[in-house]
């Protein structure tokens, strides 16, 4: 990237925004090069006419938001751009974008087991308190807006989300997760790791039958233990995926 700014180009980063959030360090990328990141993320895997900015990829530094793969059904990407490209303007500052970008995404996903997740629905964030009296709080840095938290129980209107942490109900939604109850559930489940395939049966040393893309999204029905059934069979056989590498969108 430092070769292609000393030339005179904006370089870029593109990638999923599972990976730019779990395998690169994006901070750093940003602080040396400003606002460059290149992010895929998709409301649905299939056509769609515009973005829905509900399901932006709120991280700092985007650049560019790809929102579809399949832009009015012409099979060609879907891209908004969010600060001025052109080396020679000066100004990298991103444009005013609607406040909506910073709502959080009303479908988290989740590993198969987890029941239950709060989401940090405050634009401005939230605090973590140590009781669920909510007098004294854990620290002063705010948990970002959209923020995802495994649920451990309620207490006098506070959500738990781990020992002696708690958020305020008003600053966070929750929404649960009925196939971690029940395994013959309907649901979508979205890839969350490369290299993973279907596989022919339910176990860990299953062949493997097709391959699955990042960030694609399956319709399954019900699971066995961990493996996700997957709704389409394949050959006329049933087909699975492993939960620790598709989680369950909400």
């Amino acid at each position: 990237m430092q070769v292609i700014k000393e030339a005179g180009y904006k370089p870029l980063v593109y990638s999923g925004a599972f990976n730019l959030r779990n395998h690169l360090s994006t901070s750093r990328i940003v602080k040396s090069f400003g606002t460059c990141l290149w992010v895929a993320s998709y409301k649905v895997m299939g056509r769609q006419d515009s973005a829905d900015f509900n399901y932006f990829p709120s991280m700092d530094g985007v650049a560019i938001w790809q929102f579809t793969d399949n832009y009015r059904g012409l099979g060609v990407d879907g891209n908004i751009t969010l600060v001025d490209l052109k080396i020679s303007s000066g100004n990298q500052s991103p444009k005013k974008v609607n406040k909506t970008v910073e709502s959080p995404s009303q479908h988290p996903v989740v590993k198969w087991n987890i029941g239950a997740v709060a989401v940090v629905s405050n634009s401005k964030g939230a605090y973590v308190y140590t009781s669920s009296k909510l007098d004294k709080r854990e620290s002063d840095k705010l948990k970002p807006c959209g923020s995802v938290w495994q649920v451990l129980g309620f207490e006098n209107g506070a959500v738990k989300v781990g020992k002696n942490q708690y958020f305020d109900g008003r600053a966070v939604y929750v929404k649960t997760n009925p196939i971690a109850y029940n395994d013959a559930k309907h649901g979508v489940a979205k890839i969350v790791m490369p290299h993973t395939h279907a596989l022919d049966a339910p176990k860990a040393d299953a062949g493997k039958v097709y391959g699955l893309e990042l960030n694609s999204k399956v319709e399954i029905q019900g699971r066995v233990g961990r493996f996700l059934r997957i709704k389409e069979k394949h050959n006329g056989k049933t087909v699975y995926v492993t939960g620790n590498r598709a989680y369950i969108v909400l």
